[in-house]
């Protein structure tokens, strides 16, 4: 595990393939207890391919009404080959819920991305 997480609280997305200017959504997660228990969030991710993406995250307070509000957590994340980053992120909106949205913005070419919630 990397030195930078201390625990893997769910994996979002697996090898998920966006071809040019698609997106995906993941599943809800839950932010509450990551925010009562002080923990910041982290988003560990690898992609491969040749396009750019973005990951945006999108956030509720009652697992129904979403709001951007232009959270993007990864803007332009220029892929040439392989890459993984982790990014950290904490909400300050007091969200409950959250979902994450990875874009292909290159329009040109295809990416392959995995996506795990972390928490430090």
């Amino acid at each position: 595990m990397d030195k930078n997480i201390d625990r893997v609280v769910q994996q979002l997305f697996e090898d998920e393939v966006l071809v040019a200017d698609h997106d995906a959504t993941s599943a809800v997660f839950d932010l509450q207890q990551t925010r009562e228990n002080d923990l910041v969030v982290q988003y560990k991710f690898t992609a491969s391919g040749a396009g750019t993406i973005d990951i945006e995250l999108a956030e509720s307070v009652n697992g129904d009404d979403w709001e951007l509000n232009g959270t993007k957590i990864g803007t332009g994340l220029t892929l040439v080959g392989n890459a993984s980053d982790i990014i950290k992120y904490t909400s300050g909106k007091g969200a409950a819920f959250g979902k994450i949205i990875i874009t292909e913005t290159g329009k040109a070419s295809p990416v392959t991305v995995s996506l795990w919630i972390c928490t430090r």
